[in-house]
């Protein structure tokens, strides 16, 4: 048996033993929606059976079985907090019909309330158009995409002039249901970037501007996107090109993370009790793309290039101690030019173990992270990465054990506000991080990083406030502060993710944390996020920075600038 026909029967019977137990609907909810902090601050105020998962996205099922919990609490809930509840429960009706669940949310649409609305436009109050069978045993709903943003983004060299940039995006979204036991969606857009100074949509965008130092949804028209899943009651199996994050952090996630570009992906996932797993099986893209072969074309005279493949294999596996606690334990590894490797697939199997025994080719990653509910609304979160590991290693400063760690605090209704949160959290990622002495197994995809959003060698603070005004109005306020030592022109000291240490093996031993080209930004922020009406998203963000670059050579450079981001979307979601 070859690879593919292993891989084939594999996936083959991880969807029949789904079959075996009862089904639902499964399409995921896309990270940007803002039914995630609302459960975040429902699990921090004790709303919910049991608490929320450390991997996103969440399915539609998921979101509404978290809603169902958060029903049974509705009189402890503030005016604002009920609002929002009666308007994702109006959103996810179909889900909670399927299990079960009878609501009459006191939240009407726009277009409900339409009185001169022509019947064939927004049948359901939803989507724009809309086609179900006689008994709603199968469903389609199809809605247009639109989008404008300007924004203002940071210079790659301190002192250069910020750039503008103006984006345009058009296209649509397609929802399918059959009964209670299939779905699937899709996206499909276009995006037209106005600035030539950028025009390489490759690495668009990549230093972007948001409150936290990167923002996903200035990427969300980047590609197409689609999905098709099953999910029964402990199972959830999902085909699908997106994007995931893993860990409780606000600004992002260590090892995976929805910093970067979509990518396409096979996940499982598995809930038992307290018991959750996640298996990952990804297909990424190298850029600049990696030749592996070539032949020649007959009749024209050249060439054609034959590319190599980049996949990775991870696995999270995570355990509710009790409410008040949860920790998890992942592993990844990176690889590519031998094609999808099937021996990763167990998900018996310890990845880093596997690795090792086919001859250590390949960028092997682990950690692991927990949340205590340390005391009344707040919680302590801490997540921890090694690149790469040596037990006889730990705790010397060899850069055989690469690491990185996330520590923050979440404090609903802080000092007693209502519909407030506070959050605090500083992250360190040491020289060499997400690097490999291979460019197919540097922890990327195209252009951005699959873990957090700034790259080795630096650290990042910040202490934010974010308040919720009403249902879809809310303001974050933050205080930044990012430290980052650079490579020097022609030195490798682990500055970012396209060197590793082995570019330099006699200076890598005596590289302390901020060595290099050191760049210190501060900055101030606030954003307004406002949905005016249902499905019209609009994002508001103005930040004060100021920057300064120490080079090993030369003079240091300072500058301040004004940085304004505005995004207009209308992008109904799965």
């Amino acid at each position: 048996m070859n690879r593919l026909q292993a891989r084939l029967w594999t996936l083959t019977v991880v969807f029949i033993l789904t079959l075996f137990a009862s089904p639902s609907l499964a399409t995921d909810v896309r990270l940007s929606d803002p039914v995630y902090p609302f459960l975040e601050r429902a699990d921090v105020l004790g709303y919910l059976y049991k608490p929320l998962p450390g991997s996103k996205p969440f399915t539609r099922v998921d979101v509404a079985q978290h809603l169902i919990a958060i029903i049974d609490h509705r009189d402890q809930l503030s005016r604002v907090d009920r609002d929002q509840l009666d308007y994702f429960l109006y959103q996810f009706r179909d889900e909670l019909r399927y299990l079960g669940e009878s609501t009459d949310p006191d939240f009407r649409s726009f277009w409900e309330k339409w009185e001169g609305r022509p019947d064939w436009l927004f049948p359901n109050g939803y989507d724009m158009l809309y086609f179900e069978g006689d008994d709603s045993d199968w469903q389609i709903a199809l809605n247009p995409t639109v989008k404008a943003e300007y924004y203002d983004r940071l210079p790659a060299n301190v002192g250069d002039e910020i750039i503008s940039t103006r984006v345009v995006a058009n296209g649509g979204v397609l929802r399918f249901r059959s009964g209670p036991w299939s779905a699937f969606g899709a996206v499909a857009d276009n995006h037209i970037v106005m600035d030539p100074a950028i025009v390489d949509s490759v690495r668009y965008p990549y230093d972007v501007s948001g409150p936290t130092g990167h923002s996903p949804e200035l990427l969300d028209f980047y590609d197409t996107e689609a999905e098709v899943a099953y999910q029964s009651e402990h199972v959830l199996a999902h085909l699908g090109k997106g994007r995931q994050r893993w860990g409780d952090g606000n600004t992002g996630g260590l090892l995976i993370n929805d910093y970067c570009l979509p990518y396409t992906h096979f996940r499982f996932v598995g809930n038992w009790g307290p018991f959750r797993y996640t298996n990952v099986q990804a297909r990424l893209q190298t850029e600049p793309r990696v030749v592996q072969d070539f032949y020649r074309v007959e009749g024209i005279g050249g060439t054609r290039n034959l590319y190599a493949q980049k996949w990775y294999s991870a696995q999270r596996f995570e355990f509710n101690v009790h409410r008040n606690f949860r920790f998890a334990f992942f592993e990844q590894v990176i690889y590519g030019e031998r094609g999808f490797d099937v021996e990763y697939l167990n998900p018996l199997i310890f990845i880093q173990g596997q690795e090792h025994y086919t001859g250590d080719p390949d960028n092997m990653m682990l950690g692991g992270d927990f949340r205590w509910l340390a005391f009344n609304r707040a919680i302590f979160h801490l997540q921890i990465l090694f690149d790469e590991f040596v037990f006889a290693d730990l705790g010397s400063d060899d850069y055989s054990n690469k690491w990185a760690y996330l520590a923050g605090v979440k404090w609903m209704d802080a000092f007693n506000v209502k519909n407030s949160q506070l959050f605090v959290e500083y992250v360190r990622i040491r020289p060499y991080v997400y690097s490999h002495k291979f460019q197919i197994n540097r922890a990327t995809h195209l252009s951005t990083n699959l873990g957090y959003g700034i790259p080795p060698n630096s650290d990042n603070f910040i202490v934010g406030w974010r308040q919720q005004l009403a249902r879809g109005a809310a303001v974050t306020m933050h205080l930044r502060g990012y430290r980052h030592g650079a490579n020097p022109e022609g030195i490798v000291i682990g500055g970012d993710v396209y060197h590793s240490d082995h570019d330099n093996l006699a200076v890598r031993d005596s590289v302390p944390f901020l060595t290099g080209d050191k760049e210190t930004q501060r900055e101030v922020g606030l954003a307004v996020e406002l949905e005016p009406i249902q499905h019209l998203q609009t994002t508001f963000n103005v930040r004060y920075v100021d920057r300064e670059l120490l080079p090993q050579e030369g003079a240091g450079v300072k500058e301040s600038d004004v940085l304004f981001q505005m995004v207009v979307r209308w992008f109904p979601t799965f």
